[in-house]
């Protein structure tokens, strides 16, 4: 019976053992099913959080905002051609001088310049750009067309202000590093001295003008600030040059 008894206690005892060891995996199981919840909980924000709905929206205005911007700006440069047609009608119908109204014309396309200055200094490199499209777009077909059409200025007055007006647009380029203003008024002001050379042939007041503009665009090459306006300039002033020369020569 002894020997029975002590046979069963042996069993149930390795029966205890068993089941506490069963239970400490169970334990530690338990324990690192735990902490692995607890860290896709802490994660999850990150990896599975939902996206807001307002991100969408946000999205939207910054796709189509450089091309409503595009279109506002053009807008705005059509009201400021207008203006300039505005200030020829009143000169044709005879509320202003002639003289007046090509002095009023041309303050207007300065104030475009000094529009596209505070632009600048805003930060709004866009804007300044059609603030001296709209100058550029005033101010050098009203010189040429007051000095060959009208006749309201003589070519070296034209060629004068046609001087002062490139100096303020290269000087508002330069401020604010606006490549485009700085080309457009380069070609059109380049432009406007070959045009009035070819139609009133006054040629060293030209050839002049072409000196003043060359060197303000070697200004600007020398601050390192568009290096390519000095082909255009050149091609253009040598031409001239070269049609000073041929003329001289001539018996």
């Amino acid at each position: 019976m002894s020997d029975g008894s002590d046979a069963l206690h042996a069993r149930i005892e390795a029966l205890e053992e068993e089941v506490r060891r069963l239970a400490g995996r169970v334990d530690r199981l338990e324990v690192g099913a735990g902490a692995l919840s607890t860290t896709a909980v802490a994660q999850s924000p990150v990896l599975l959080s939902p996206r807001p709905a307002n991100d969408a929206v946000s999205e939207g205005p910054s796709v189509t905002q450089p091309a409503q911007g595009i279109v506002a700006l053009g807008g705005r440069t059509i009201l400021a051609l207008a203006g300039a047609y505005l200030v020829r009608a009143l000169t044709d119908a005879g509320i202003l001088s002639p003289l007046a109204g090509v002095a009023l014309g041309l303050v207007y396309a300065v104030l475009w310049y000094v529009q596209a200055d505070r632009a600048g200094t805003r930060n709004e490199p866009l804007s300044a750009s059609f603030h001296g499209l709209a100058a550029g777009l005033i101010a050098y077909p009203l010189l040429w067309e007051t000095s060959t059409q009208l006749r309201i200025l003589d070519p070296a007055s034209a060629l004068v202000a046609l001087v002062g007006i490139f100096a303020a647009g290269s000087a508002v380029a330069a401020r604010h590093r606006l490549g485009f203003v700085a080309w457009l008024g380069t070609g059109l002001a380049l432009g406007t001295v070959a045009a009035l050379l070819v139609e009133t042939r006054e040629l060293l007041a030209a050839i002049l003008a072409l000196l003043v503009v060359a060197a303000t665009v070697e200004a600007l090459a020398f601050r390192e600030l568009w290096l390519g306006l000095r082909w255009p300039t050149a091609l253009v002033l040598d031409g001239a040059l070269l049609i000073l020369a041929w003329l001289v020569g001539r018996p």
